[in-house]
């Protein structure tokens, strides 16, 4: 494993959730069949319980928590990679409630990919060697 695969790695699942992010959050019209849209009607209108509400909040301020965190894995600052750890365990929180929740084929894929890398890349930057670029030396660097 070298520093340029390793970057590679942590790049995959920052790109993959922002462009999940994107086509969750950007679409404003889905094209489902009209029982899909009377459902996400009647899900927009009605009140999430204190846990759902607040798994959600947890949820976004991980992907956020994520996406500013891979900036500190990719320099190798060193505690970014227990920041990255957190907000991941932040980010899982939002799969615990179990209210259906409409998403499409490409949303299920691009949520899948993001775990099965961010997966990769708690274990890489534990791990030797990759874990031996995030130890500081003596003069600090």
């Amino acid at each position: 494993m070298t520093k340029l695969r390793f970057r590679i790695i942590v790049l995959i699942p920052a790109v993959t959730l922002l462009l999940a992010m994107w086509m969750i959050f950007g679409r404003a019209n889905p094209d489902w069949p009209e029982p899909a849209i009377q459902y996400l009607v009647w899900y927009y209108g009605s009140s999430p319980t204190p846990f759902e509400f607040w798994a959600a909040k947890a949820g976004l301020l991980g992907l956020l928590g994520i996406l500013a965190s891979s900036v500190g894995v990719f320099l190798f600052w060193s505690p970014a990679r227990y920041s990255y750890l957190v907000f991941t365990l932040l980010a899982v929180i939002a799969d615990l409630p179990t209210t259906p929740v409409l998403v499409g084929l490409p949303d299920v894929f691009l949520d899948n990919l993001i775990k099965i890398f961010l997966g990769i890349c708690l274990a890489l930057m534990f791990t030797q060697p990759c874990a031996t670029w995030f130890a500081r030396t003596l003069n600090g660097r």
